[in-house]
């Protein structure tokens, strides 16, 4: 019975459909191929070679392909910059970027061709500044429909890619460099910062693992951390991150360390234990690249060391 208002709603939605788009549709295309020769005008109008209809087609074609393709490229630039990159005013531009879509098509058009057209304001403003003629910089013929298509389109493709990028994964990411990605993907780094400024003082990178490991910043001015698949547990100089001591655990560290005294000696613990998100991705790195990096296995040691 919970189903019968949702089978209603699809049913009125279907009557509407085929009243209004599909029945009309069929009923143009039997009459269409009513007579001796029912098929003799598509092959007249899908002819290519010769006549305006085909001419017609073709330039649609062209014309279709183009407008995707540079759509393509301005939507997803625009959304890899503006999700993956922090700057002034982002916000602002996030919203900016979306106003194409508000613009009623006839509108749109009007207004494209008063700024790019023959007497716009743009070839206006080339020609007075560059001294020519600016008719010379208006847009027309094809570059004005593709220009006016690209321009009307690419908010499609920047929220689709938008959506994407913010459902990502960065251990993905992570992943990806590890195997060898450029410098646009998050790079695998145990970086230290001054907590009143916030900026960066050093940075350690591990070319073949993610990072998967917490850190520990001790007052006398060490930095604790594992997280790599070489099961390494290291302590780096706070000030200038040079490695001061590494010990090879059992498996990889996925636990943030602890600090603790005892009679006034100072122990560091963590927990050796390969689980979770750092077990799943390490399996996939394998699988993608086998061979090429070490075997971590699952572990699950406490292992407690002296500061001296």
């Amino acid at each position: 019975m919970k189903r019968l208002p949702s089978i209603a709603v699809l049913v009125v939605l279907a009557l509407i459909l085929w009243g209004y788009i599909v029945g009309p549709l069929v009923g143009t295309f039997q009459r269409s191929i009513t007579g001796t020769a029912p098929f003799a005008d598509y092959v007249r109008f899908f002819d290519f070679r010769t006549g305006v209809q085909g001419e017609a087609m073709l330039g649609s074609l062209l014309i279709s392909l183009l407008s995707v393709i540079c759509a393509g490229i301005i939507g997803v630039f625009l959304a890899v910059i503006l999700q993956r990159w922090d700057f002034p005013l982002r916000s602002a531009c996030q919203v900016l970027v979306l106003v194409p879509i508000a613009l009623p098509p006839l509108m749109g058009v009007a207004a494209f061709v008063k700024l790019y057209g023959l007497g716009g304001t743009f070839p206006q403003l080339l020609g007075d500044l560059l001294g020519k003629d600016p008719n010379a910089f208006a847009l027309e013929g094809l570059a004005g429909v593709l220009l006016v298509h690209t321009l009307t389109m690419y908010p499609y493709f920047y929220l689709s890619v938008t959506a994407a990028l913010e459902q990502s994964d960065d251990s993905l990411e992570e992943a990806a460099y590890s195997l060898g990605a450029t410098k646009f993907d998050i790079q695998n780094v145990e970086f230290s910062a001054k907590v009143d400024t916030g900026k960066k003082v050093w940075s350690h990178n591990f070319p073949k693992s993610p990072n998967w490991g917490p850190i520990l910043t001790t007052g006398g001015g060490l930095v604790f951390s594992g997280g790599t698949n070489d099961r390494m547990f290291r302590a780096f100089d706070a000030s200038t991150g040079r490695v001061l001591w590494e010990f090879p655990t059992n498996s990889g560290i996925y636990a943030p360390p602890t600090s603790f005294t005892v009679d006034g000696k100072q122990y560091i613990a963590v927990i050796s234990g390969w689980g979770q998100d750092a077990r799943s991705m390490q399996a996939r790195i394998d699988a993608a690249s086998p061979g090429n990096f070490p075997e971590v296995p699952e572990g699950g040691v406490v292992w407690v060391f002296t500061v001296k």
